[in-house]
């Protein structure tokens, strides 16, 4: 039996979706956080063990160190050092394609057609985008809330079988990523919503019980439960990715503003007209207050939309209207999917070759010259001059310098932040950079060798009021070395060659 042509629109529509999760995710820069995982990763294979006390920061750190990403990390060390750049980059777009893919399979599952499902989730795409860098913990969590959302999906039908298995996967999810918290809370509404329905529900509450039990299946024991607690409730006001919508520079409203009208308009259909609550229903509200509140999240609310509200959307009117028009003018759609795929499918192939390859910036990028890069040029003076000390470095850098230079260095401060550091280290040390009222007794406080400054900071114009020397400086960063420690003085005019990974 031969095949329709309008057989072939899923695909076309997978294909421009694909296609626009390619430009969408282009810029490869190294993510901040690669570094201390992979720094961590390479001690645990060196020494056979996870640590628990810190080893990497000279400035006071927590008694117990709990790094819920260190299985993240040692996936991309042995890829790192196996492969290389390339492998990163492999694991970065394998864990995208699985978000989207299984988003997608469960959109379709709850009765979508691609004349839902498709024009939905281009700006859901485009939303889930935002958490794709090379490599992000987070990225293992869009998977596992896909997976988990497909599973609930089940679920509701009245399959039972789902249980086990991800329970069994449960801890792997822990491992990688301290985002298995949200396990908990899609479990947790998918009760509450089951609950009111009259639909059977007591199986989740032992379903969540399990999850609690096996949180205990990773190397820092009962010390899991307490990190979790602290993270899930402490406030991050100095980070940016943490920080509500309506104060992030970039139009990020405009996916998640239209995402949410569309998830709003299958609600109230479904409340109102239908008089039901929507399966679903509790785990797209939970993650769009999420994503609403902390930009960080507004992936998990993209993966939301397009495993549940295309099946709300299937059952409206305009739902009725979209899938009519399509089935009676197929070819119309046909087109609109292929115009999509030719202006994606031309920005992906006219792009610069150097978007494809994984990038360690060392200079700031023309376009946002804000940015702070990695301090490629400072990292391989202090290397050249085989330094051994303790460097005072920000929350950006301290990573990829723990990252170069452990053990003959070791760093102030780093991007593990509630991992690692109690407040008031985290607190002094950025107050240190902007120049705070205590920022000279910062510098002294803890046996600090050199400062490792941008150019941007505040802090860099008042330096020479103190007897610290500046012994390097390139267009990006200077390094300001305590009285009588005895290192030569370096200008690098620049450009600076951009690092490399491993």
């Amino acid at each position: 039996m031969s095949s329709h042509p309008r057989d072939y629109l899923g695909v076309l529509a997978g294909t421009a979706l694909g296609a626009t999760l390619l430009v969408r995710t282009a810029s490869n820069n190294v993510d901040g956080d690669l570094w201390h995982e992979m720094a961590l990763a390479r001690e645990i294979v060196t020494s056979g063990h996870v640590p628990w006390v810190d080893q990497f920061a000279y400035t006071p750190t927590l008694p117990v160190v709990v790094h819920h990403e260190w299985g993240a990390g040692v996936v991309a060390y042995l890829l790192a050092v196996s492969f290389g750049a390339p492998g990163i980059l492999m694991l970065k777009y394998l864990l995208a394609a699985a978000a989207a893919v299984i988003a997608i399979m469960c959109g379709r599952r709850r009765g979508g057609s691609v004349a839902v499902w498709g024009w939905l989730a281009l700006p859901a795409i485009w939303l889930l985008a935002t958490g794709l860098m090379p490599v992000r913990a987070q990225a293992y969590t869009y998977v596992f809330v896909a997976v988990l959302l497909w599973r609930l999906q089940a679920d509701e039908e009245g399959g039972r079988r789902w249980m086990l298995p991800w329970l069994a996967a449960f801890p792997l999810w822990a491992n990688l990523h301290g985002g298995c918290a949200i396990g908990f809370v899609l479990i947790g509404g998918a009760w509450i919503e089951r609950l009111i329905q009259r639909r059977p529900h007591r199986h989740l509450v032992a379903v969540a019980a399990g999850m609690a039990a096996l949180l205990i299946v990773n190397p820092y024991g009962l010390a899991y439960y307490s990190y979790l607690w602290r993270a899930l409730t402490m406030a991050r006001p100095s980070i940016s990715e943490w920080i509500p919508m309506w104060r992030d520079p970039t139009p990020v409203w405009i996916p998640f503003g239209l995402c949410a009208a569309v998830a709003v308009y299958g609600l109230v259909e479904a409340l109102f007209r239908r008089r039901e609550i929507p399966s679903g229903a509790a785990a797209v509200l939970l993650m769009a207050y999420a994503g609403a509140t902390h930009v960080k999240m507004m992936p998990l609310f993209a993966i939301a939309v397009v495993c549940v509200v295309p099946g709300w959307l299937a059952k409206t009117p305009l739902g009725h209207r979209l899938a009519n028009v399509t089935r009676q003018n197929w070819d119309l759609a046909a087109a609109a999917w292929l115009i999509c795929v030719a202006v994606m499918g031309a920005s992906v192939i006219t792009r610069p070759a150097s978007d494809w390859k994984l990038i360690v910036p060392s200079t700031a990028a023309p376009s946002d010259p804000t940015a702070k890069p990695y301090p490629v040029g400072a990292v391989e003076y202090l290397r050249s001059q085989r330094f051994t000390g303790n460097v005072l470095t920000a929350f950006e850098q301290g990573g990829y310098v723990m990252w170069k230079l452990y053990p003959a260095a070791r760093v102030s401060m780093d991007g593990r932040y509630e991992v690692a550091y109690p407040d008031k280290t985290f607190d002094e040390l950025t107050s240190f950079h902007s120049a705070g009222p205590r920022w000279k007794e910062v510098l002294t406080s803890y046996g600090t060798d050199v400062a490792l400054i941008h150019r941007s900071d505040r802090v860099e114009k008042r330096m020479s009021s103190t007897d610290w020397r500046k012994v390097y400086s390139d267009p990006e960063y200077r390094i300001w070395a305590r009285p009588g420690l005895s290192l030569p003085v370096t200008e690098d005019p620049g450009p600076i060659a951009a690092g490399i990974l491993p």
